[in-house]
């Protein structure tokens, strides 16, 4: 007997080792400097492990919490496999309001999830990109950061300005693509000397090599420096002519016109579709109700048989339940409706990397799978109040899977590389009282607004035949071109009346260039070169940045675009 109750103890042992998974989060680097980037997506990497005799194979979910621990938005979630006795990064890329708590949960019960520290925020970051899988190192003077864990997408690399690097990374095509994309965005690659000299690069990297001391990548700056690791401070790429970006606060001073506008923006492309519910027939139906279900029917019960009247009386309930369904359901001409307004920064060859405030309204209360043409993709349902009943899958073939009640909006954010039209914008003349462009054939025929930026004015172009010809009668300082109203007017007047797509051109702008008075999350930006010009061209969006889901055939979007030119 004492036999066979050992055996069944060993049995059960068995038995739960084999069920059993001890997955635990050793490790989690916000950003690239440990600091985020308020008002833009962010990157985050955690370090799993498998302690347990058994593999994880399942999925581990990001959340963002408020006091009480209460969730607001969607959490963003990915399948992972762990095998037993190993470790890996997980990435996420969640659009970081403030600095609030975020959780990681990968099961049911406390054991399986951990509340991570709040992110502390910061401005763009400058790091030096480091190989975790050399020996030894030299003192480092910059925040390092593992090359390694450089994101898979220039859609994830919002918080990440400038780079020092002694060395060749291994990267993946994914992640060599994603840091030459980065490049060409406007990012800034130091090159120091490691052990054996300059870095070499090959393949696609290999337009990094450069024997001059400064060369131009497209938007972004390739420098070349005669010093090592341990000399590459913030202070030295400050003399250097390149010093990292700050924090700056809101300037207090100065109206806020454009504060909150995230989240002002997302409720006044929702309110753009709100039910269009008849309430004066509503009214009239409860009052029709009220008189024939009480005196009407009284009075009438009491000529007929009671199963007769029993019969009325259900009969002018099922009636009116039918008609107050009818005439409740009333929305937005009956159709589902997609208003959007998006930042586009152009790449290379017609691709844009691209930042989208979408509002989603559905006449049908549905699970919706939601989509982008973007060969990575993230998103967020960042709520300022509630949880959102979804999830969210980023990264390859990302997508947004949401539950829409009927007659309802579903606000949200998309981050991706969309395909665009290529422009082929190209500088005829750059004189002190002469801007020319000429535009390639894909130049939109009749956008909203054309604007270029030299130095610190803010100058209108117009069309001229086939050319772009500056309008010097409304060159203007650029925080004067902002600062117009003496109120919050886009945020007042988004969330009471409805945000107009066409009026969103400054606000957007202003967002992007972050070093605004009135935005609510200010950066110190980099100067423009003197030879460099800056093209904002606004007019409807191109049917390529289209949201895909079932039901959603069109959608009425707006962009930004942003193109850098120079002599």
């Amino acid at each position: 007997m004492p036999t066979r109750a050992l055996r069944i103890v060993i049995l059960l042992t068995l038995l739960f080792n084999v069920v059993a998974s001890a997955l635990e989060v050793d490790e989690h680097r916000w950003s690239f400097d440990g600091k985020t980037v308020p008002g833009r997506f962010n990157l985050l990497s955690i370090l799993v492990s498998e302690r347990g005799p058994k593999a994880f194979d399942g999925e581990i979910s990001l959340v963002e919490t408020r006091g009480g621990g209460s969730t607001v938005g969607a959490p963003m979630v990915q399948k992972i496999y762990v095998t037993p006795g190993t470790s890996r990064w997980v990435q996420f890329v969640p659009f970081v309001v403030g600095d609030y708590e975020w959780s990681v949960r990968w099961g049911k019960g406390e054991k399986a999830s951990i509340v991570l520290d709040p992110p502390g925020m910061g401005a763009p970051a400058t790091v030096l990109l480091i190989d975790t899988g050399s020996v030894g190192g030299s003192e480092t003077r910059l925040r390092a950061f593992p090359a390694d864990l450089f994101p898979t997408s220039v859609a994830a690399t919002d918080a990440l300005d400038q780079v020092a690097i002694d060395h060749s990374p291994r990267w993946d095509a994914p992640r060599r693509e994603a840091f030459m994309d980065w490049v060409r965005r406007g990012g800034v690659v130091h090159l120091i000397r490691g052990p054996s000299g300059h870095p070499a690069f090959e393949g696609e990297l290999a337009p990094l090599n450069t024997t001059l001391p400064r060369e131009r990548m497209g938007s972004g700056m390739i420098v070349r420096h005669d010093v090592t690791r341990a000399d590459c401070s913030a202070s030295f790429l400050k003399d250097a002519g390149f010093p990292p970006r700050e924090k700056a606060d809101a300037n207090t001073q100065t109206s806020h016109v454009y504060w909150g506008f995230d989240q002002g923006i997302l409720k006044g492309l929702a309110a753009l579709t709100k039910p269009k519910v008849a309430w004066w027939l509503l009214y009239l139906l409860t009052i029709a109700y009220l008189v024939i279900i009480g005196p009407v029917h009284y009075k009438w019960s009491r000529s007929v048989d009671y199963r007769i009247a029993i019969g009325g009386f259900l009969g002018t309930v099922a009636v009116f339940a039918i008609a107050f369904i009818i005439a409740g359901r009333r929305g937005s001409g009956e159709t589902q409706t997609v208003h959007s307004v998006a930042l586009a920064r152009s790449l290379s060859a017609g691709r844009w990397d691209t930042m989208q405030w979408i509002s989603a309204f559905a006449t049908s209360g549905d699970y919706y799978h939601f989509t982008h043409a973007s060969p990575t993709s993230y998103y967020s349902a960042s709520n300022d109040m509630e949880a959102v009943n979804g999830k969210i899958y980023g990264g390859k073939e990302g997508h947004f899977d949401v539950d829409i009640p009927l007659y309802s909006s579903r606000p949200f954010f998309h981050r991706g590389v969309l395909s665009g039209p290529d422009w082929s914008v190209q500088l005829i003349e750059s004189e002190p009282s002469r801007i020319v462009l000429q535009p390639g054939v894909s130049f939109p025929q009749g956008p909203t607004e054309i604007w270029i930026r030299r130095g610190d004015r803010m100058i209108q172009m117009r069309k001229d035949g086939d050319l772009l010809k500056a309008d010097f009668n409304t060159s203007t300082g650029v925080n004067e071109f902002f600062n117009q109203g003496s109120r919050n007017q886009y945020q007042y007047d988004w969330n009471n009346r409805g945000l107009k797509p066409e009026e969103a051109f400054r606000p957007v702008l202003a967002n992007y260039l972050s070093d605004i008075d009135g935005v609510q999350h200010r950066f110190t930006m980099r100067p423009l070169a003197k030879d460099q010009l800056q093209l904002y061209v606004y007019d409807k969006a191109p049917p390529s940045f289209s949201m895909k889901g079932e039901g959603f055939d069109g959608e009425s979007g707006w962009v930004l675009y942003v193109q850098d030119l120079f002599k």
